[in-house]
């Protein structure tokens, strides 16, 4: 059985035209619950009330390339992050994001690519879901070993005296 996903968005960017856009482009697709922030610090309230499971960061942000803003934030596996940089800040925007798992583009973007990476985003978003539920599940599993071993030990110093 086919299981459906539902992804929510976050659009940081202060492009009104993008984010219409962008709007548009996602509502017809598994993407329902998009969020726009026209700022960083608007963007850094929502992320600390609600979750995201992608954040789309169109760069620049009101004069701020915004990487110190993904940079705050990319350490978490809660969700995933895609920068969409100009062209003259593209290499930057990769070599600064790369090694923390942040997903970056360069303007402008054709909409088939937009949609493929957002596709790869959410994959990657899901495995990375799984594997943390699988090592909580197996954590579980240890805790209750070490329980049982200990329990153990006790009743093996109880039969000893």
């Amino acid at each position: 059985m086919l299981k459906e996903h539902r992804y929510s968005v976050l659009l940081v960017s202060s492009s009104e035209q993008f984010n219409k856009n962008t709007i548009n482009l996602l509502s017809d697709n598994i993407y329902v619950d998009l969020t726009v922030s026209t700022n960083i610090d608007q963007a850094r309230r929502l992320i600390a009330e609600r979750k995201f499971d992608i954040v789309i960061v169109d760069s620049p942000v009101n004069n701020d390339k915004g990487f110190y803003f993904v940079l705050s934030f990319c350490m978490s596996d809660e969700f995933q992050i895609l920068v969409l940089a100009k062209q003259s800040d593209s290499d930057e925007a990769y070599f600064r994001l790369h090694d923390y798992g942040v997903f970056v583009l360069s303007k402008p973007i054709e909409e088939d690519l937009f949609i493929q990476t957002l596709r790869i985003m959410s994959i990657t978003r899901d495995k990375i879901t799984s594997v943390k539920q699988n090592n909580l599940s197996f954590k579980d599993k240890l805790d209750e070993i070490k329980l049982i071993s200990e329990a153990k030990v006790l009743i093996v110093k109880n039969m000893q005296r």
